[in-house]
């Protein structure tokens, strides 16, 4: 059913407050006092059920609304890359194969993996993640998006995948995400930037401007105001090595399917290293099989959970929750949908 047939199926039952963001909640007897922000102000209420799904925003939001309800919550196993760009030719035939391809390595202790693969015959874009103010001034990641609609120009579409590793030596958590954030700030002021694959394995400059190396690439990059930079240094010396010789693996088995005599070596100024791309950054609450905190009408699902990124987990966990809660409310739900911190 569309979107819309959703919404005016569920019109009839379901307060939408759109921008609206919740503030704070406390228990109150078996419910929860809320309250919200909304343009007309703060509004006090109380519910039978709260479901948080936040979004980007959220990710030091929800924790710390959590913590206040006195949710233990697990630090995250954060991870941190790039994200490889090329000419679809070269992704094409995997894509076809498996078309969400993941790969995961586990190299000296330090685990490597695909991330958001965007392959196939029309290859897919390069998505930017604004995460605002959640870590202080803004900051913005990468992410992948497949497509279907776009129509090669003079030069060959562009498709991508991530490419992450496990931060190891930064210290805990918290320590491992603001180090790697600050050196983000400073090498790139919190926005993407780039470098081609031979200067990022090798670890120097490109010597050159984003129109020059956007002008060498055999495919038509899909963001175009990127600017260039040493994205080698965003990584400590053994992140670099894990990331360099995970990609050679893979991609060398990528090329196998080609149909093409190509190698690692031949693609190497053909590629743009795109950074930075960063996963579980979430702390993971202690919730049961319905997505649901322990003790408390709290629910918790998607990305905030922390257990894995991607929209079908996040459509699975909404459903448990949603099964759950119309189990204990019954036929008759009064339902709130609240905007939080999308």
């Amino acid at each position: 059913m569309p979107i819309q047939g959703w919404h005016d199926l569920l019109a009839p039952a379901v307060q939408l407050w759109h921008t609206a963001e919740l503030f704070a909640a406390k228990p109150d007897g078996d419910r929860l006092a809320v309250t919200v922000r909304t343009a007309r102000g703060e509004r006090q209420l109380t519910c039978d059920h709260l479901v948080l799904a936040t979004g980007r925003r959220g990710v030091t939001s929800t924790t710390a609304l959590l913590q206040g309800l006195g949710v233990p919550t697990e630090l995250p196993d954060i991870s941190v890359g790039v994200r490889l760009e090329m000419a679809v030719e070269l992704l094409e035939a995997i894509g076809e194969e498996h078309p969400d391809l993941k790969v995961s390595q586990l190299d000296h202790a330090q685990k490597i993996k695909s991330f958001c693969f965007c392959g196939g015959p029309n290859g897919g874009r390069i998505k930017l993640t604004n995460y605002q103010d959640a870590f202080g001034d803004p900051v913005i990641t990468l992410d992948g998006h497949e497509t279907t609609e776009r129509v090669r120009g003079i030069r060959a579409l562009a498709s991508n995948f991530g490419l992450l590793c496990q931060v190891q030596g930064r210290g805990n958590a918290l320590e491992a995400r603001d180090s790697f954030i600050a050196t983000y700030r400073e090498l790139a002021g919190g926005r993407p930037f780039t470098q081609s694959l031979r200067a990022f394995m090798d670890r120097t400059s490109d010597g050159a401007g984003w129109p020059q190396l956007e002008a060498r690439m055999p495919f038509q990059p899909s963001v175009l105001d990127l600017t260039v930079g040493r994205v080698d240094k965003l990584f400590t010396d053994a992140e670099h090595a894990g990331l360099a010789a995970g990609f050679r693996r893979f991609m060398g088995s990528i090329l196998t399917h080609t149909g093409r005599a190509l190698t690692v070596e031949d693609i190497l100024d053909d590629v743009l290293v795109v950074g930075p791309e960063m996963e579980f950054l979430w702390n993971r609450p202690a919730i049961d099989a319905d997505c649901k905190v322990p003790g408390l009408p709290v629910y918790v699902v998607g990305d905030s959970a922390g257990i894995a990124q991607g929209i079908v987990q996040a459509a699975m966990m909404g459903i448990a929750a949603g099964r759950a809660i119309a189990t204990t409310a019954g036929p008759a739900l009064p339902v709130l949908a609240d905007a939080s911190r999308r």
